[in-house]
């Protein structure tokens, strides 16, 4: 998927670029680079619902879409939620959260010069409003800037 390449290249970049200014650890930079996808965690709610409708066509099921349910994922407080989570994983639990919100904010800053076909894709407000955002500079399916 060329957008998680675009996510991932640009968290690298930055973090090369902050270990060539301020002398940091290079070791980071995957951290960074997991911080860039975790707002895309949402698309997982598609996997999960893809795999329940191949089962509920073998079973004769009712199909239940939960691809909204993962949509909160894609907002600075779901994401932030979930690197708090992953970032208690680790001994230098701090650390590692301040580097996974590194990558989250590389990920909504590229995120926010798209234009979606739905009419917006950022919650930035989760909590207090379901408003998307977006700047409409770049179209989803342009390959050029």
């Amino acid at each position: 998927m060329p957008d998680w390449l675009v996510h991932v290249l640009a968290a690298w970049i930055l973090w090369k670029l902050l270990v060539l200014r301020f002398n940091f650890n290079n070791k980071f930079a995957s951290i960074v680079m997991i911080g860039a996808l975790i707002p895309d965690a949402e698309k997982m709610g598609y996997l999960e619902g893809w795999i329940r409708y191949l089962i509920s066509i073998q079973q004769n099921e009712l199909l239940i879409d939960v691809g909204y349910l993962f949509k909160p994922l894609h907002s600075p407080a779901g994401a932030m939620l979930l690197a708090g989570i992953v970032s208690l994983f680790f001994s230098e639990h701090k650390r590692i959260l301040a580097l996974l919100v590194l990558g989250i904010s590389t990920h909504f800053f590229l995120d926010l010069f798209l234009t979606h076909v739905t009419g917006g894709e950022i919650l930035l407000l989760f909590p207090l409003s379901l408003e998307m955002y977006q700047l409409n500079l770049i179209q989803t399916d342009s390959y050029y800037p």
